[in-house]
């Protein structure tokens, strides 16, 4: 892939998975740390295929500062991005081997036994905490605004894979 596209893929994935809403500078551009963010997450992924990308957002201050936590998955690595409000260009962009993973905690949004996996709604909004044995733990969605069902899904696939980087 050219590396115009690499970069556009991963800033697609970043804003399509809830990065849209990283409050822009009052001139309406991003905050400096994002692209140096994607700069650092192309340099860590090169071509690999971004399968997963979450981005939970916290505001402090009375809604003034907030900070960010972006989690991009491929099939083999996961990067995980902080920065926050007041971070300028700083960030921190740590890259793990999936296969770190010793631990996943899994809440299905419905019932098995009920109407919802009878009308195809299960396993509804599934929230998961994964533990890495570097000590990192990601939740996802990672968020507590509201998301699309389509969104919820999207976890659901990842979990098989994610059972496979636990049998490693």
């Amino acid at each position: 892939m050219a590396l115009i596209e690499t970069l556009d893929s991963i800033r697609d994935a970043i804003l399509d998975s809830g990065g849209e809403e990283i409050p822009y500078l009052e001139d309406g551009r991003m905050p400096p740390w994002f692209g140096h963010a994607v700069s650092d997450v192309a340099l860590a992924l090169d071509d690999a295929g971004i399968r997963f990308t979450n981005v939970a957002i916290t505001y402090s201050d009375g809604g003034n500062g907030y900070a960010v936590v972006i989690h991009l998955f491929t099939d083999d690595l996961l990067v995980t991005v902080s920065a926050g409000s007041d971070a300028g260009r700083a960030r921190t962009t740590t890259v793990r081997p999936r296969c770190g993973l010793v631990s996943m905690e899994v809440q299905a949004g419905a019932s098995a036994l009920g109407p919802a996996a009878e009308h195809g709604q299960w396993p509804g909004a599934v929230a998961l905490l994964l533990r890495y044995d570097d000590g990192a733990e990601v939740k996802l969605p990672g968020t507590v605004r509201s998301q699309p069902p389509s969104r919820y899904q999207e976890i659901y696939k990842l979990v098989e894979s994610l059972r496979r980087d636990l049998a490693q």
